[in-house]
C-alpha cells in the first residue's frame, strides 16, 4: 500500500507552565518537515482529535514551537500536533500529553492525617499557621514568610497522625515545578515534629515564589507531587527582599557562667563587621526580641563578648545579639542562641 502523501510526524513533544494562564508547546521537526507547518488541537478533554478535528492554533512552516495564552488556571490540558503539508493534506495527529496551569496538586489514597502546625521565625513577616483539615493540599498563599537573598529563616512544624518525614520547597525559578535542588529542608529522620532552618541562595531576585511543605506518614523524602498513603501538604508564599544595608548577623553564640550571678557570652564577628558594635538582649522570656526591643546592653566596635552580672542565682535566661551598623545603615536582625542557667543543673525524674 501506498504510504498517504504527509505522512512523517513531529516527534519529542514536550510542554511547559509558564504562567496559572499561558504554556509553551514544542516538538521536533517531522522528516521531511511539512510545507505548511503545523496543526496543534488542545483541550479539556482527553478525547483525541480525528483527521476531520480543526485545529486549535497553527504554526508557520519550520516553526516548530507556540506559545498558548488565555487558559484556565489550575485546570489540566491535553493536546496533540500533526503536520501541515500543504493546506490540504495533514498527517495523524501525535499526543503530547498533558500539562497542567498551575502547581501540582498532591493526592493521598488515605485521608485523616494532616500537619497541625507550621511557623517561621526570624524573616521580617512571618507565617504562624495551625489547622486541623485532612485535604491533601491546603492553600494558604496568603500567609507570607519575607527574608533577603542570603537570610535565613527558621521554622518549626506538627504532624497530627504519628511520626512522619518532613520536606520544604521553594519554586526560586518560578517555573510551577519543584526541582530537586529547590528542596530547602528534608528531615532526616521520621518524627511527630520538626524544626530547622535554611538560607535564601545568593543573588536570589527579589519577589513572590511558591514554598510547599509536605509530611508523609512514616516514610522520609516526601515527593513535592504525586500520591502518597496518609500524608498533607501545604503552600504558602516565600517573598524575597531587598536586604537591609546592616543585613550581617553575628553567629556562634555561645555562653558561659561565671557564677550563680554573672556569666559571659560571646560571639563570631559578622562577615561584615558593624561600625558600631553589637547590641545584646537577655531575659528570662524565650520571646525572641523584635526590631524595635531595646537592648539590654552593646559592645564597642570589634568587641565580640559581654560580661553579665547581677543576675538572678538558678534562673535560665536567653539572649540574642545583633549587628549595630549605626544610625544610617541600621541594626540587623537578632541572632537567637539558646539558653543558660545561673547554677548547677537540675536532675529531672
Amino acid at each position: 500500500a501506498l504510504l498517504p502523501s504527509c505522512s512523517a510526524l513531529p516527534s519529542a513533544l514536550t510542554s511547559s507552565v509558564t504562567s496559572t494562564t499561558t504554556a509553551t508547546l514544542s516538538w521536533t521537526a517531522a522528516s521531511p518537515a511539512p510545507g505548511s507547518g503545523y496543526d496543534i488541537y488542545y483541550s479539556t478533554s482527553a478525547t483525541a482529535p480525528i483527521a476531520g478535528t480543526a485545529a486549535t492554533t497553527t504554526t508557520a512552516a519550520g516553526v516548530v514551537t507556540k506559545n498558548i495564552t488565555g487558559l484556565t488556571a489550575n485546570t489540566t490540558y491535553y493536546w496533540w500536533v500533526r503536520s501541515n503539508c500543504n493546506g490540504t493534506d495533514k498527517s495523524s495527529w501525535v499526543s503530547g500529553g498533558t500539562f497542567f496551569t498551575g502547581y501540582c496538586q498532591p493526592s493521598n489514597t488515605t485521608t485523616g492525617d494532616y500537619i497541625s502546625s507550621f511557623s517561621t521565625s526570624g524573616g521580617t513577616l512571618n507565617i504562624n499557621n495551625s489547622g486541623t483539615g485532612t485535604a491533601a493540599l491546603e492553600n494558604f498563599t496568603a500567609q507570607t514568610v519575607s527574608q533577603f537573598a542570603t537570610g535565613s529563616v527558621s521554622f518549626s512544624g506538627a504532624y497530627g497522625g504519628g511520626s512522619a518525614g518532613f520536606s520544604i520547597w521553594v519554586d526560586w525559578n518560578n517555573n510551577f515545578v519543584f526541582d530537586a535542588s529547590e528542596r530547602m529542608f528534608n528531615a532526616s529522620a521520621t518524627a511527630a515534629s520538626w524544626t530547622g532552618s535554611f538560607v535564601v541562595p545568593t543573588g536570589q531576585a527579589l519577589g513572590n515564589y511558591r514554598m510547599r511543605i509536605r509530611a508523609q506518614w512514616n516514610t522520609l523524602s516526601p515527593p513535592a507531587c504525586g500520591a502518597v498513603g496518609y500524608g498533607q501538604a501545604e503552600d504558602y508564599t516565600f517573598t524575597v527582599i531587598a536586604a537591609p544595608a546592616c543585613a550581617q548577623t553575628p553567629s556562634a553564640l555561645t555562653s558561659s557562667v561565671t557564677s550563680t550571678t554573672s556569666a559571659t557570652l560571646s560571639w563570631t564577628a559578622a562577615s561584615s563587621a558593624p561600625s558600631d558594635g553589637y547590641e545584646y538582649f537577655v531575659s528570662t522570656s524565650p520571646t525572641a526580641p523584635t526590631a524595635g526591643t531595646t537592648p539590654t546592653a552593646s559592645t564597642a566596635a570589634g568587641v565580640t563578648s559581654a560580661n553579665l552580672t547581677g543576675l538572678t542565682a538558678n534562673t535560665t535566661y536567653f539572649f540574642w545579639v545583633r549587628s549595630n551598623c549605626g544610625n544610617t545603615d541600621g541594626k540587623s536582625n537578632w541572632a537567637g542562641s539558646g539558653s543558660f542557667f545561673t547554677g548547677y543543673c537540675v536532675p529531672a525524674a
